[in-house]
């Protein structure tokens, strides 16, 4: 966002109180200049305010208000919204991240995002922006809550261009639209991330506080990251972690977690993955790592991308679960199993350069491999039904992210390509100039389920998929389970250990495959993590260093 150029209208708040600042918004009308002015106010209960939420929005898109009488810059989407929220008649006073709290002053900036959650909580109410989305209507959310919302008149206020409705009203509103995805009216693709994300946030408050008792604050502090992060985007990464903190009960915070905008972002992961690690034991924030982010080390998570196994709050660690982190290398010590190694590495799944010939191979020769350990039944491909049992357990494990019952439609079109009349394997693979359509047709499912993300077999047979975006595995690549992490890695040689290349999902957990339990039962929380605890009870592991 275009910076601040001169003298800043804000005055120092008193380091040692409970003020903070809101502005007064004045009253004119729609298409008039925006002008708020700067107050200093006690944070206590009985304060006359309303904490406004909202998405910063594209940084680089700017549009002028008067604050205090000053030329002030503010990003297009709050700018949007202040024109939504004045009235005519009377100002309306409002907490603002962006306006309330001095973006310039590095120390203010540390102290104030703690009271984000006092602010909320003593709000006279709280107003979410969503955007200015003119497709979203009164007509299209003539809906009622659902029967276990029933606090809509202490909840929330949603804010869509002129519709005001109350948050309680959230899961109506997103059941509508995606139970209604043929009514062209509704403007289902710009507002249904907004709607997800405020659901997540919905979801990670009530948990947090009905079971604040139950949990510590490294397991409230991975979970609530794992659920909102991946979600949210901010200008300032720093913002996310900070602002979740800010959330949580916990006074006073541990050193390592206390907000400083001295620190950069690398320190800042590495520090709340450090914290969250030692104090709970909790591997399964290792899924969020991401190799393409650059400084950090492999098992420091970047919380930019969603994942799909669940973190539960109060959840035990695993009792064979090993950690140990050393500071001076950079490195955590953990103990892992092999399960294979990585022998093929389908085309990368992207939305065009569709190579049919590249798949084609890749899928006669997984087909040829499989073929000799599975023999195909009823004339289905050995290969094919794996992969397609492999693509409806994905997409269950995930479906929160998902439209409804998408797994069975899917399992009632099986695609062509997957059904192979017997015959032998010269004559498939001489008839695959013909079966080009068909996987084009394919590719285009695969797409559509696992965007912009790799497949690759491993030397066992199973097939697996990366679950995140854009992370190349390479042959000889080890697949392992971390012990007390509740999921499949692949890992790749550095210096005298290793470097986590991302999660993957496979057709294969330990000696089990996803036909022997069923679809349901291998994409359940519960079986999946008895298989692990299972597994790892009955199964050797080797302790090694990730870096």
């Amino acid at each position: 966002m275009e910076a601040f150029q001169g003298v800043s209208p804000h005055r120092p708040l008193n380091e040692n109180g409970n003020e903070i600042r809101i502005i007064k918004l004045l009253p004119n009308v729609f298409n008039a200049p925006v002008e708020c002015e700067l107050e200093h106010i006690t944070l206590e209960p009985g304060a006359d305010y309303e904490a406004v939420s909202y998405c910063w929005g594209d940084a680089s898109i700017t549009a002028s208000i008067l604050l205090n009488g000053t030329p002030y810059p503010i990003t297009f989407n709050l700018f949007s919204g202040l024109r939504y929220l004045r009235r005519e008649d009377l100002p309306r006073r409002l907490w603002v991240d962006s306006l309330c709290i001095n973006q310039k002053g590095i120390a203010e900036r540390s102290r104030e995002i703690l009271k984000m959650r006092d602010i909320y909580k003593l709000a006279r109410s709280v107003l979410i922006w969503l955007g200015d989305y003119h497709p979203f209507s009164r007509l299209h959310v003539s809906v009622r809550p659902l029967p276990y919302m029933k606090n809509a008149e202490t909840s929330p206020n949603l804010i869509c261009g002129d519709l005001i409705l109350p948050f309680a009203h959230l899961r109506a509103v997103d059941e509508y639209w995606v139970n209604n995805t043929e009514d062209q009216r509704i403007g289902l693709p710009p507002i249904c991330p907004s709607l997800a994300r405020m659901n997540a946030i919905w979801y990670g408050h009530h948990n947090i506080i009905s079971g604040e008792e139950d949990s510590t604050l490294a397991q409230r502090l991975a979970w609530l990251l794992a659920l909102v992060a991946g979600r949210f985007y901010a200008t300032d990464q720093r913002d996310i972690v900070y602002a979740i903190l800010g959330l949580l009960d916990a006074d006073p915070l541990p050193p390592e977690l206390l907000p400083d905008y001295t620190k950069s972002l690398t320190e800042v992961l590495i520090d709340c993955a450090s914290f969250i690690i030692a104090e709970s034991r909790i591997l399964t924030i290792l899924q969020y790592n991401s190799i393409q982010t650059e400084g950090l080390p492999s098992w420091v998570p970047d919380w930019r991308h969603d994942s799909w196994c669940p973190i539960v709050p109060a959840a035990k660690p695993h009792s064979s679960t090993h950690i140990r982190i050393l500071r001076d290398t950079g490195a955590l010590e953990v103990d892992i199993i092999v399960l294979t190694e990585v022998s093929q590495i389908g085309p990368r799944l992207a939305q065009c350069d569709i190579n049919p010939i590249g798949w084609c191979d890749f899928f006669l020769e997984a087909e040829e491999s499989l073929a000799r350990k599975q023999p195909p039944v009823w004339g289905y491909s050995s290969f094919g039904t794996a992969l397609w049992q492999l693509l409806l357990a994905f997409d269950l494990s995930r479906q929160d992210l998902h439209e409804p019952g998408w797994h069975l439609g899917a399992a009632e079109h099986v695609p062509p390509f997957f059904f192979w009349e017997g015959g032998s394997l010269q004559e498939y693979e001489a008839a695959r100039g013909i079966q080009s359509v068909t996987i084009e047709d394919i590719l285009t499912a695969l797409q559509a389920t696992i965007p912009q993300k790799f497949l690759f077999r491993s030397v066992d047979g199973s097939i697996g998929i990366m679950c995140q975006p854009d992370v190349e595995p390479h042959q000889g690549d080890l697949v392992c389970t971390i012990i007390g992490s509740y999921a499949d890695f692949v890992l790749r040689e550095y210096s005298d250990g290793y470097k986590i290349i991302g999660r993957c999902e496979r057709s294969k957990r330990g000696n089990l495959a996803i036909g022997d339990l069923g679809l349901h039962r291998w994409a359940g929380t519960t079986h999946l993590y008895a298989s692990y605890e299972e597994f790892w009870t009955s199964s050797d592991g080797d302790r090694i260093f990730i870096y």
